[in-house]
């Protein structure tokens, strides 16, 4: 469960984050650019080309997936320190579930 803290003088828990949060971790884990409210966000704020990347552990292995919004369908995936570059998102999604097994 994630939760937000309070703003000073509400108890309301909006605006701190959370949702954003969850969708910079849905686009590194390759999910689809045009549908994620990543696309959304304003260039000065996340420039294209700033790295966006989750690190994982996944059996013994160690992962890390990197993505920008520039190259949304050209993702990087390091296992255990081997470099895998994609030029189509399908076949990193593909090689992804295959370590997932």
């Amino acid at each position: 469960m994630i939760l937000g803290e309070p703003s000073e003088g509400s108890a309301k828990t909006n605006g701190v984050g959370k949702s954003i949060a969850i969708e910079f971790l849905n686009f590194a884990l390759l999910s689809k650019y045009s549908s994620s409210r990543v696309k959304k966000i304003p260039k000065v704020v996340v420039p294209l080309d700033v790295e966006i990347c989750v690190d994982l552990l996944i059996g013994r292995q160690e992962v890390t997936i990197k993505r920008k919004r520039s190259e949304e369908n050209r993702p990087a995936i390091l296992v255990n320190g081997d470099l895998f570059e994609f030029s189509k998102l399908e076949d990193a999604q593909s090689f992804f579930r295959q370590l997932a097994i």
